[in-house]
């Protein structure tokens, strides 16, 4: 499994521009607006790739009233020692740096601040096959999963992307088949779905690659603890 991917939106609700500086990379935008740490089981903090520069490379880029700004950054990129494991992070909104550069008047504070996860995993897949429609596989452990095609939803044309919905049967060992139907979002990184059997078992795949209506690319990672 793929590390996830870091997500920080900034809307402003004010009634004036707010200063923003943007930064041509993660550990950059990290470094100057954000204090963040990562830390393993056992409680030891993973090393931060460092802002390295010559010259200040923010810009200018203010953000109107009503407007908002969607940074993705990947978690490999600002702490390339990541791996398998379980992992807490703590995030906050931070500009010391930037006003260490720019002067104390630089950046902006935020009135509300919310993390939508502060703890996540990072697990070996258990298999990683390709399987076109049709097919039936079998998984470590006994479950077999089988893939019927794809469709998609259809939503408003001013809202995000639909999502991609995949529908097959699965069967956990020992156990019928089932139908299913499960909706996933591919802008998002990693992609993650879940298939529960009638006992309550979450097993967890993550589509790596499809070729819509013909075939997908998966990692099995059986059932997470």
């Amino acid at each position: 499994m793929q590390p996830p991917d870091l997500t920080v939106q900034i809307r402003n609700m004010g009634t004036t521009p707010l200063p923003m500086v943007a930064f041509p990379n993660a550990a950059c935008f990290a470094h100057f607006w954000l204090g963040i740490r990562v830390t393993a089981q056992g409680g030891r903090a993973l090393g931060r790739r460092p802002c390295e520069f010559l010259d200040f490379p923010g810009t200018d880029k203010p953000i109107a009233p009503g407007e908002s700004l969607r940074v993705v950054m990947s978690m490999r990129d600002l702490f390339p020692e990541i791996g398998a494991g379980d992992f807490d992070i703590d995030l906050r909104w931070d500009p010391t740096e930037l006003r260490a550069a720019l002067g104390a008047d630089a950046g902006f504070d935020v009135t509300s601040w919310s993390v939508s996860d502060t703890r996540f995993t990072i697990a070996k897949p258990k298999k990683e096959l390709v399987i076109r429609r049709g097919e039936s596989t079998a998984l470590p452990g006994g479950a077999t999963l089988q893939f019927d095609g794809h469709s998609h939803k259809s939503v408003d044309a001013e809202s995000a992307p639909g999502p991609l919905i995949i529908g097959g049967s699965f069967a956990a060992r020992g156990e019928p088949k089932e139908e299913f139907w499960v909706s996933v979002f591919t802008q998002e990184r990693p992609v993650l779905f879940d298939l529960v059997t009638k006992a309550g078992e979450r097993h967890t795949f993550e589509l790596v690659d499809h070729v819509y209506g013909e075939s997908m690319r998966l990692r099995y990672f059986g059932v997470l603890k």
